[in-house]
């Protein structure tokens, strides 16, 4: 238990390093500048893998590199959220399209919050199951308060945004987050 919660506290500077190495990418920027500027306890072997996407084309991107990544189960259910209804057929897989139609509504920081509060209920979820009484306590505290400092980033970010112009919509999204 202790390796793989070790293991899951890592997982939250991967899904960072992630996003960083996409946006340093597609901004233009050379991956080895990126690496050496990278959070150090978010690095493993397969972030080389992660490669510039032309025209926004994240679809591919997601479906074909970060599945495959340490990290991937968060990006799956993630893509699984935002492709939900999407399957009439659990043995249907989702086509490349209809990913790049759903992922155009998101931005790379959106996916990061969305991916991270995956991560962070799954965190929280081994702790009380996995960990012992004393070190789920103060997990359930730590995680508590990571949680309450995103959702606070997540309104002040929102107050901003002219895309909501309802409090009923402004609230809704922010519970996705």
């Amino acid at each position: 238990p202790l390796s793989a919660f070790m293991e899951m506290l890592l997982h939250g500077y991967q899904i960072d390093n992630v996003v960083f190495v996409i946006e340093g990418l597609k901004s233009g920027r050379n991956f080895e500048q990126l690496m050496r500027t990278a959070d150090p306890l978010g690095v493993f072997p397969q972030l080389k893998n992660i490669v510039p996407v032309g025209d926004d084309d994240y679809a591919s991107l997601y479906q074909n590199v970060l599945v495959d990544l340490p990290v991937g189960v968060y990006f799956r259910k993630f893509l699984n959220e935002v492709t939900a209804g999407a399957q009439a057929d659990d043995n249907v897989e989702v086509d490349t399209k209809f990913i790049a139609e759903a992922m155009a509504d998101y931005s790379l920081q959106q996916v990061q919050l969305r991916v991270r509060k995956i991560w962070l209920t799954e965190l929280y979820e081994f702790c009380q199951t996995q960990l012992g009484e004393t070190s789920a306590v103060v997990m359930e505290d730590l995680l508590k308060f990571e949680s309450d400092l995103m959702t606070i980033q997540i309104i002040s970010n929102s107050l901003s945004l002219g895309g909501m112009p309802n409090s009923v919509n402004r609230e809704q999204e922010r519970k996705k987050y």
